[in-house]
C-alpha cells in the first residue's frame, strides 16, 4: 500500500474514533502533517480512576480516560533518566563482545554469551517497565480532595505545582500552571528550583521536606507565593518532593494597607518654654507661640494629624503611612523652630516623641511617653520613635540648656535617703574602666549611707580603672580599707534588702559588674550622660539629667539635704571634686550655675584645689604616649580630627589627647582611636558644634553631646578607623 493510500485509510480510522477509542485500544493522532498509530493498553491504579498508556517509537504518554488529558509524558528527559538509567550501550556492548565469541570460542560459547545477554536485556525491560509504573503511580497519587465525589489529580491541578529533587532542588516535573509561572524561562531542562525563585535556597527546600518548616514565602515578579512542600513516600523515591505554590498577593497588599493605616501618636513639647516667656510681656509670649504653632501646623499637614494643644505641650496621631514623610524629612520642624528668638537671643527648641506599630491607640500613647522621656534625657531638640524593637533619632544637635530646680533634687534626696534607710546594704557601682567621675559619685554615696548608718560597699575593679591615684588616696583612710570590693564578693552580699546604687552609667551592659545589677532587686540610678536606647529600665527611682556635667554633681547636690560639710572627709570631698573637674575640663566645658554651687559645696567640706590638681599630674612617660597619639592626627571633614595610637594606652591618656586635639584651630571634634585592656576602644571629644554621641552610637557607644566613647572588641585598629570614618560621613549626611 503506497503512503497516500495508508494516510488516506489512517484519515478514514481517525474519523471514525472518538472516546471509545481509548477502550478499542487505538488512538490517532495528527503530528507534523503525519498520521501516527499507536496502541493503547489499559493501567489499573487501586482507588484511582484508569489510565491509558498511549505507546509509540516516538513518544510515551499516561492519558486520563474521563478527561483525555496527559497526566505525564515519559518523553521528558528527565523523567525517563528515573526509569531508565541509559544501560542501552552496554548491552550493545555485551552483544558484540558475545558476537566477537563465536569466532574466538567457538560457536556454543557465543551462544550462551548471546542468550546470557539476551536475558539480562529482558529483565532490564521489565525492570523499567516496573519504575514507569511507579512513577506514574505516585504522580497520579498527587491530588487535592475538592469535594466527597471526586477529586482532581494533579494535572487538573488549579495551582502552580512542582515536582524537584531534594539533593539539588533539579525540577523534575511542573504542571500548566507552574509553567506560566515561570514562562520567562523558556526551557526548565536543568533547571533548578532556587535558580527559579529569588530568595529560595536549597535548605528551605530541605526545612519543607523534612516539616521544620510548614511554608515559605516567595516572590515572582509582582506576585507573592506561600510554598508548601510534601516528601514523596513512594519506595525508592523518598528524595522527591512535590512544591504547592498559592498565591497570596493580595493578602500581602491587603497587610501592607493594613499597616500603613496603623496609628501613630505623636507628643511634642517646647523645651525651654518657661525660659523662653519669662521676661516677655503678653503679647510678645503669645506671638512667640504662634510662630511655634505655625512649624507645628505645617507638620500636622505634612503628617495629615489631628492636633491638641495643652500650653506647650501637643499630641497628634495619624496614619503610619505619613511618618516615612516625616522621617525623610528629618523633621525639619526641629531646625524652623530653633529659628524662633527671643529679643535676648535665646532659640526655641522641641522635643518630639513617637510611638508607633502598637496595636491600640494606649500602647502608642505609651511608647510616645517613652520616647519623650528618652529625648528629654538626651538634651531634648529632637525626635525619638519607639517601635517595637529599639529607638530612633532625629536631631540632637544643639547644647543642653540647664534647666533643673532644687525641687527635683530636693525630692530625690529625700526618696533616695528613705531607700537607703530602709535597706540592709547599700552597693554602690560606677562603670567599667572606672573614671574619676565614676569613683567620685560612689563616694559621695559610701559619705550619704555613713551619715544615714547603713553599711555600704563600692564595686571596684583595681585592674581596668583609670583612676588608680584616687583609690590609693582613700586607701590611707580607716574606713575605707575594706569598703571596695570586686563583683563576685558583691553577689554574696546581694540580698533582697540590698539597694544598689548606679552612678555614672544608664546602660546595662556598661556596669562595672552586670551580674550584680541583674541580681539586683532594687535599683537606683544616677547618671548625666545622654541616654541610650538600651538602659536600665527597671530603676526605683532614676535621677538622669543630661544638663549636669558630672554624676558628682548630681551626687554632691543631694548631699546637701542629707549632711552638712563637716560629715565629709577632706579627702572625700577632694574626690569629688576631681570628678567635677574631670568632665568640665577644668571648669571650661558644660559648666553651668549649678555646677559652681556644687563645687563650692565641696570647697566648704575642705577640698584642697591644689591637692585636687595634683591629682591630674601626668608621669614622664604618660606625657610622651599622649604626645604620640597626637602626632598622628589628621583632619578629616571640616573640623573633625582623628589620632590613633596601635600600642595600648591608658583610657585617660587618649582621653586628654582628644581634649588637646580641641585646642587646635578649627578643630570642632576629635576622635582617638587606641588599644587598651585586649580591645580596641574611641574617645570622643566636641566643642558643641558636632555631636561625638550620635556619631559612636552607631559603632555601639554612648555618652554625652561634648564627651562619647566606644568599645570595639578586639579587632584591627585600621578597620575601625574606617568604621568610625563611616559614621562620620553618616552623621554630616544627617545634619
Amino acid at each position: 500500500m503506497g503512503w497516500s493510500r495508508k494516510r488516506s485509510f489512517l484519515a478514514r480510522v481517525a474519523a471514525t474514533m472518538g472516546p471509545e477509542g481509548f477502550q478499542q485500544g487505538m488512538l490517532c493522532l495528527h503530528k507534523s502533517s503525519q498520521y501516527l498509530f499507536f496502541a493503547c493498553s489499559r493501567i489499573e491504579i487501586t482507588g484511582r480512576k484508569p489510565l491509558y498508556a498511549v505507546l509509540c517509537p516516538c513518544m510515551t504518554s499516561f492519558v486520563r480516560q474521563d478527561t483525555g488529558r496527559v497526566v505525564c509524558d515519559l518523553t521528558d528527559k528527565k523523567i525517563r533518566r528515573l526509569a531508565e538509567p541509559g544501560y542501552d550501550i552496554f548491552f550493545l556492548c555485551m552483544l558484540v563482545f558475545s558476537l566477537v565469541g563465536f569466532f574466538f570460542h567457538g560457536v556454543i560459547v557465543g551462544t550462551a554469551e548471546a542468550i546470557a545477554v539476551f536475558i539480562l536485556w529482558l529483565l532490564y525491560r521489565q525492570s523499567s517497565r516496573r519504575k514507569k509504573r511507579e512513577i506514574i503511580q505516585y504522580m497520579e497519587s498527587v491530588t487535592l480532595e475538592v469535594n466527597s465525589a471526586g477529586s482532581l489529580a494533579v494535572a487538573d491541578f488549579p495551582l502552580p505545582l512542582a515536582v524537584v529533587h531534594l539533593d539539588d532542588g533539579q525540577i523534575i516535573w511542573g504542571n500548566e500552571r507552574f509553567q506560566e509561572l515561570i514562562i520567562k524561562y523558556t526551557n526548565i531542562e536543568d533547571l533548578r528550583i532556587s535558580e527559579a525563585f529569588d530568595g529560595f535556597q536549597l535548605s528551605d527546600l530541605h526545612e519543607l521536606a523534612s516539616g521544620e518548616r510548614s511554608d515559605t514565602m516567595v516572590t515572582c515578579g509582582d506576585a507573592a507565593f506561600r510554598i508548601y512542600g510534601e516528601v514523596s513516600h513512594t519506595p525508592g523515591y523518598e528524595n522527591i518532593c512535590t512544591l504547592t505554590f498559592i498565591d497570596v498577593s493580595g493578602e500581602m497588599e491587603l497587610a501592607n494597607e493594613l499597616d500603613l493605616m496603623r496609628p501613630v501618636v505623636a507628643l511634642i513639647q517646647v523645651d525651654n518654654y518657661e525660659e523662653l516667656v519669662k521676661d516677655l510681656s503678653s503679647y510678645e509670649s503669645t506671638l512667640m507661640m504662634a510662630n511655634i504653632e505655625s512649624c507645628i501646623t505645617k507638620l500636622c499637614e505634612m503628617a495629615h494629624a489631628i492636633s491638641l494643644r495643652n500650653d506647650e505641650h501637643y499630641t497628634l496621631i495619624f496614619e503610619e503611612r505619613y511618618l516615612a514623610d516625616c522621617e525623610k524629612s528629618r523633621f525639619d520642624v526641629l531646625d524652623e523652630v530653633r529659628k524662633i528668638k527671643t529679643p535676648s537671643g535665646m532659640s526655641a527648641t522641641l522635643s518630639i516623641g513617637i510611638g508607633c506599630e502598637g496595636n491600640t491607640y494606649t500602647g502608642n500613647l505609651t511608647a510616645a511617653r517613652l520616647a519623650m522621656d528618652m529625648a528629654l534625657s538626651r538634651g531634648g531638640d529632637q525626635a525619638v520613635i519607639k517601635n517595637q524593637q529599639t529607638y530612633e533619632f532625629f536631631g540632637g544637635s544643639t547644647r543642653e540648656v540647664e534647666k533643673r530646680t532644687k525641687v527635683r533634687s530636693r525630692v530625690i534626696s529625700n526618696a533616695v535617703a528613705d531607700l537607703i534607710r530602709n535597706s540592709s546594704m547599700v552597693i554602690a557601682m560606677g562603670h567599667r574602666y572606672s573614671d574619676m567621675d565614676s569613683l567620685g559619685s560612689c563616694v559621695g554615696i559610701a559619705c550619704i549611707c555613713r551619715k544615714l548608718g547603713v553599711p555600704v560597699r563600692i564595686v571596684y575593679d583595681p585592674r581596668t580603672t583609670s583612676a588608680a591615684v584616687l583609690y590609693q588616696k582613700l586607701r590611707e583612710i580607716s574606713n575605707y580599707q575594706d569598703l571596695f570590693i570586686s563583683g563576685d564578693r558583691a553577689m554574696e552580699l546581694m540580698t533582697e534588702e540590698t539597694l544598689l546604687i548606679v552612678t555614672d552609667v544608664s546602660r546595662p551592659g556598661f556596669v562595672d559588674a552586670p551580674q550584680v545589677l541583674q541580681a539586683a532587686q532594687r535599683i537606683v540610678v544616677i547618671d548625666h550622660h545622654r541616654r541610650a536606647s538600651d538602659y536600665i529600665d527597671n530603676a526605683m527611682i532614676s535621677l538622669h539629667e543630661p544638663y549636669a556635667s558630672s554624676a558628682s554633681e548630681l551626687v554632691s547636690e543631694m548631699m546637701q539635704y542629707v549632711l552638712t560639710p563637716g560629715d565629709l572627709l577632706r579627702q572625700e570631698a577632694e574626690c569629688m571634686l576631681a570628678g567635677i573637674m574631670l568632665d568640665t575640663k577644668s571648669f571650661t566645658m558644660k559648666t553651668g550655675v549649678r555646677t559652681f554651687e556644687a563645687a563650692a559645696f565641696l570647697r566648704r567640706a575642705g577640698a584642697d584645689t591644689i591637692e585636687v590638681k595634683r591629682l591630674f599630674a601626668d608621669d614622664m612617660n604618660d606625657y610622651f604616649d599622649r604626645c604620640d597619639i597626637i602626632k598622628t592626627a589628621e583632619k578629616y571633614r571640616s573640623g573633625i580630627a582623628i589620632a590613633y595610637s596601635e600600642k595600648e594606652v591608658p583610657k585617660a591618656i587618649a582621653a586628654q589627647a582628644a581634649d588637646e586635639l580641641l585646642c587646635i584651630e578649627g578643630i570642632q571634634g576629635s576622635f582617638v582611636v587606641f588599644r587598651f585592656g585586649n580591645a580596641t576602644h574611641i574617645s570622643g571629644r566636641s566643642l558643641g558644634k558636632i555631636n561625638v554621641q550620635i556619631v559612636l552610637e552607631r559603632l555601639g557607644g554612648g555618652g554625652s553631646m561634648m564627651e562619647a566613647g566606644a568599645q570595639l572588641g578586639d579587632r584591627p585598629v585600621p578597620e575601625v578607623i574606617d568604621e568610625l570614618k563611616a559614621s562620620i560621613n553618616a552623621y554630616e549626611s544627617m545634619i
